[in-house]
């Protein structure tokens, strides 16, 4: 089984430093059982990202195939 760790906000707010717009990708499979990256996750760092002033133009959680 492959394990994920989220990241800290303050290091994603780093990497999209100088960018406006932003779509997030979530995982349907590794994340979405870590709850570091399922839905619930998703919607929480697309709020979060909105709250910093960022626009997210969408969100998806794509599964294994």
């Amino acid at each position: 089984m492959i394990v994920t760790k989220r990241k800290p906000l303050e290091e994603i707010t780093g990497f999209l430093k100088g960018q406006d717009k932003v779509f997030i990708v979530g995982c349907g499979e590794c994340s979405t059982t870590c709850h570091t990256g399922g839905e619930k996750e998703v919607v929480e760092m697309k709020q979060y990202l909105e709250s910093q002033g960022k626009k997210v133009t969408g969100w998806v959680i794509p599964n294994a195939p």
